[in-house]
């Protein structure tokens, strides 16, 4: 709790500099509606006295048929199973737990906590653009509250802090997809972050360079931001560096997207350095493909987008070894049509697919004499 209010001062003053506002009166009002929407049971490290009309949880750790929820009635009385009435007002929730176990020791060990009332809205506060309370509704999820709150640019949502209404903080990571449901009367803290709010992109792609980092960025969207990869970019050996964490290799040809936190570094590695075939000519997409065991030309003109319009699809030429291995002529009419073999490639080959369009067939023949016979009728 000490935390929270730490990091509200300090982004109150922080946002009171910018404004221009005085930084002390504003940080005032806004600990005055923090306490005056949530005062949690528990806060400051004191269990409240227990009073009528209080919910209160009480959690069998041996026998989930006598956990139950209870409202104190006006006697100062809660009725329990297997237990009866047992008076509730005037107790700590620690000294009602040990009430229990007194009574039945058999039944095992007990722990009560406050409920908040079952319409109190969650707060949030801290590197927002305004602090405020969404309404609890059916179903409250970490994303909505956000929505709400607006996150600044220093806002470190990969360790957002959920204050419970008795007091207990849990941290979710929001960048990596941790979604909690709310509860009734807890108190959402956005820290700000010392990191600056941005992915650095390196190696093979078109502008290496920081990428502001946004709710949900992912690697295939920050690769996208630096204009994606180079002809020589390596997709399927991307290294994702992260703070205190071992690298991770992200392949994107075969795995799903990965998201970004603050911080993070993508290396995409050249594929120079590895077996290669290299597509040139009129192409959708001039480059360098990875090679891998049993790719076909098809198969590699089609991961490239395939020829272009106007290709001369009837004369490709497969270079091996680029040249070195000798020179293969493909005309891929019948090899679409499936009544010829589509030729393998190996690493190492250069693809070349001209321009021109296809060579039509000469419509005339041409004696010795070399003057043309008209076309049979």
């Amino acid at each position: 709790m000490f935390a929270a209010v730490a990091q509200l001062v300090e982004h109150s003053t922080e946002n009171a500099r910018v404004t221009g506002s005085n930084p002390v009166c504003g940080t005032i009002l806004r600990l005055l509606a923090l306490l005056s929407l949530w005062v949690p049971s528990g806060a400051f490290g004191e269990e409240r006295i227990l009073e009528v009309g209080d919910r209160i949880e009480v959690v069998s750790e041996s026998d989930a048929g006598l956990s139950v929820i209870r409202t104190i009635e006006a006697t100062g009385a809660v009725l329990l199973p297997r237990l009866g009435l047992v008076i509730g007002e005037g107790r700590t929730p620690s000294e009602l737990a040990e009430d229990l176990q007194a009574k039945s020791r058999e039944l095992g060990i007990f722990r009560v906590r406050v409920l908040p009332p079952s319409t109190k809205p969650v707060a949030f506060r801290g590197a927002v653009q305004i602090a405020g309370a969404v309404p609890i509704g059916k179903t409250l999820r970490l994303k909505e509250v956000l929505q709400a709150a607006r996150p600044t640019d220093s806002a470190e949502l990969a360790e957002v802090q959920v204050y419970a209404y008795d007091g207990t903080l849990a941290i979710f990571d929001f960048t990596a997809g941790e979604n909690p449901e709310m509860r009734s009367g807890d108190l959402v803290l956005i820290p700000i972050s010392s990191r600056p709010n941005t992915a650095l992109v390196v190696g093979g792609v078109a502008r290496p360079g920081t990428v502001e980092i946004g709710i949900g960025l992912t690697v295939r969207q920050a690769l996208a931001a630096v204009g994606g990869t180079t002809n020589h970019g390596d997709l399927a050996r991307v290294r994702l560096l992260r703070a205190n964490e071992p690298p991770l290799i992200v392949d994107l040809n075969t795995q799903a997207d990965v998201p970004l936190k603050r911080g993070d570094t993508l290396q995409v590695p050249l594929i120079a350095d590895q077996g290669y075939v290299t597509i040139s000519g009129n192409v959708k997409k001039e480059g360098m493909l990875q090679f891998r065991p049993g790719m076909t030309l098809l198969e590699a003109l089609q991961q490239i987008g395939g020829a272009g319009t106007g290709a001369g699809i009837d004369r490709v030429v497969i270079k091996r070894g680029g040249g070195v291995g000798g020179t293969i002529r493909v005309d891929l009419r019948p090899i679409l049509q499936r009544q010829s073999p589509d030729p393998a490639l190996m690493a190492g080959d250069v693809v070349e697919v001209p321009f021109g369009g296809i060579r039509p067939k000469p419509k005339t023949e041409l004696p010795k004499s070399g003057f043309p016979i008209p076309p049979r009728a």
